[in-house]
């Protein structure tokens, strides 16, 4: 299996004659990336490039020589997720409503917001009970003061 690179586009320009095959036609596009490499794509006619100036790729070479390429998907280990940034921990204010006691009531924000921040985490591949917590006080915040 070729070795999966990864560049930011600089520039892209459709260049030379369109390319075909047995199995269709296809548009040649030229794609330099920052770090000045210069690679060649293709795309089926009447598709365009489907990334822009500034955006990261990743891809794997065809021919080394010629600067063919083909675009891939993100490894697993290298796919970006980012985590919302650590805020501390947000104590809540007692409730000043109606009928219930305010420590029912806010039992009840709390429970019902962690059962949030829990669900909320629950796609993500590692998550840490501190950042559970913390989402459920962002939670609780929210609804005590909106």
């Amino acid at each position: 299996m070729a070795k999966t690179l990864r560049g930011n586009i600089n520039h892209i320009e459709q260049k030379g004659e369109d390319y075909t095959n047995n199995y269709g036609t296809y548009h040649n596009w030229q794609v330099i990336l920052k770090s000045g490499e210069v690679l060649y794509f293709l795309t089926r006619q009447g598709y365009p490039f489907k990334h822009g100036v500034g955006d990261e790729i990743y891809y794997q070479l065809k021919n080394e020589e010629t600067g063919n390429a083909k675009l891939v998907e993100a490894p697993e280990e290298q796919q970006s997720f980012q985590k919302p940034e650590y805020t501390p921990p947000v104590v809540p204010k007692p409730f000043k409503g109606s009928g219930k006691a305010p420590d029912t009531q806010t039992s009840i924000i709390r429970q019902s917001s962690l059962k949030a921040a829990i669900e909320f985490h629950a796609g993500d591949k590692i998550s840490r009970v501190e950042e559970v917590l913390n989402t459920a006080r962002i939670f609780v915040e929210f609804v005590n003061n909106g």
